[in-house]
């Protein structure tokens, strides 16, 4: 009667197979997948208040001539072709921002009075409302959104008070 010692030899295999799998996922040399990632440092400001922006790509062959971000009110979220309120190359053979270009792989800036101004035309400081930053590719409307961050709300300075767009 040969089933029952074929069913002990393929439950054996199938064992061993679940141990690898097992030993492989918990090896310490598996690195989880790296992704596209862009963040402010904090979900809420003052509308006078420096707005650090950092981005990573997964490799730094993920980025591309062109790339740039560029902070829109967050009902822009499906609609990128009007312009944005501040942006800025962050992947670009031919431009780039006035601190140099920044390693492949990512970089961060700061928003602020001071700039950076790819175009001379900034919005600064921003008015209250919500608002998200988009790592963007390609060069003309209709743009390629990359990775967007959680939104961040932009408060009045003066009066405490923010507006939902």
């Amino acid at each position: 009667n040969r089933k029952p010692h074929m069913k002990k030899l393929i439950s054996t295999a199938s064992i061993l197979s679940l141990i690898a799998v097992i030993a492989f996922i918990l090896s310490p040399e598996v690195k989880a997948a790296s992704v596209t990632s862009i963040s402010t440092d904090a979900t809420s400001y003052q509308s006078d208040e420096p707005i650090l922006i950092s981005w990573s790509y997964g490799s730094s062959s993920d980025a591309h001539d062109g790339d740039w971000i560029g902070v829109y009110p967050d009902h822009h979220i499906n609609d990128l072709s009007s312009g944005s309120e501040m942006w800025l190359w962050v992947q670009s053979l031919t431009q780039s921002y006035r601190a140099g270009v920044p390693d492949a792989a990512g970089g961060s800036v700061v928003f602020d009075k001071n700039g950076p101004v790819e175009t001379g035309r900034q919005s600064w400081p921003l008015a209250a409302g919500k608002y998200r930053v988009f790592l963007i590719r390609s060069v003309a409307a209709p743009y390629a959104i990359v990775e967007m961050s959680d939104p961040f709300t932009v408060y009045d300075s003066q009066t405490q008070i923010s507006i939902d767009q």
